[in-house]
């Protein structure tokens, strides 16, 4: 079976969402300490800032859409592998389970590349913001380069990559090309030209997934990262907003996203700013318990898509 026709398959989101209710289970009962810092949080903070990262879900899976294009079969769909993938994303470390959205997303345009190009676009603009958020931290607050440092590194380099692929790749690959056609007919410079156009293609492909939308994704992607920092904002203790405060914020942000890179939960003693480690483990606390909700109501519904898209395949097949 092809990876296209695996990825049509009616049983992946099922799967997927299976997986990430055991993900989410299983870090439940592992992280019942970083869980428990809920209940030192006032409800109406609490409530405000899950708000705001549910509606950056919100605005991801728009993101989703946008990126997709015609490709997808339907938004209902994406919004489903969007809602199974999110565990997997958020709670896996190493951003090992970037996989499964790949796979999603591959399932919900029926190609695994289309998937794979959503996902490197969607990584693309994270990155973009990042980076400028990982600069003002490291100029605003002393010592902030030890806790923005990997983030800033990693995304540097896959900006740069992405860029060099776009822009710089294509070019070499035709030289590349007209080089082989030129000096050599066997069959092992037949199989790389087929590999070049392969990979002009996927270029191709990639460059129009945010031709025509660049403005529209930059400024999803704003509301994303903007939402998700004022829902960690409402759960900062009272302080004097002064300079010093805001470079704070920006600093705590900024090595949040280096804890979710590498795990909800492995760089929560890093911040030693009065009241800031505190927000940064309810936040994570309050994440964490927003993902395993996402697995759960996903489950059931892909299951329930399950047996629609089965009932329909049966009846065409009548």
């Amino acid at each position: 079976m092809s990876s296209s026709r695996w990825l049509r398959a009616r049983f992946v989101l099922p799967y997927l969402a299976m997986g990430g209710g055991l993900i989410g289970l299983g870090y439940g009962f592992s992280a019942q300490t970083t869980l428990a810092h809920l209940w030192n949080v006032e409800p109406l903070l609490l409530v405000g800032a899950a708000a705001c990262y549910l509606i950056a879900h919100g605005f991801r899976f728009l993101r989703s859409v946008i990126v997709l294009g015609a490709a997808a079969q339907s938004v209902r769909t994406v919004a489903l592998a969007h809602l199974v993938s999110a565990p997997w994303s958020g709670l896996l470390p190493f951003k090992s389970g970037e996989v499964a959205r790949v796979l999603a997303l591959g399932r919900a345009s029926g190609s695994a590349w289309v998937g794979l190009q959503a996902v490197w676009v969607e990584r693309a603009f994270d990155a973009c913001f990042l980076v400028a958020t990982g600069f003002l931290a490291l100029y605003w607050v002393a010592g902030a380069g030890s806790l923005v440092g990997p983030v800033l590194v990693l995304a540097t380099a896959f900006l740069g990559l992405t860029l060099l692929s776009v822009l710089v790749l294509p070019a070499n690959l035709l030289g590349i090309k007209h080089w082989l056609i030129r000096r050599y007919s066997t069959d092992w410079s037949l199989w790389g030209l087929r590999g070049i156009d392969r990979i002009l293609e996927g270029v191709r492909s990639l460059k129009e997934r945010v031709e025509g939308r660049f403005v529209t994704l930059g400024v999803v992607t704003l509301a994303i990262w903007g939402l998700e920092l004022l829902g960690l904002w409402i759960l900062l203790p009272p302080m004097r907003f002064e300079r010093r405060e805001a470079a704070l914020e920006i600093g705590l942000f900024a090595d949040l996203s280096v804890g979710l890179l590498w795990g909800l939960s492995d760089r929560l003693g890093s911040v030693s700013a009065p009241g800031l480690n505190v927000a940064l483990h309810h936040w994570a606390a309050l994440v964490a318990v927003s993902l395993i909700v996402m697995a759960l109501v996903g489950l059931p519904w892909s299951m329930w898509h399950y047996r629609s898209v089965t009932r329909a395949a049966q009846g065409v097949g009548s």
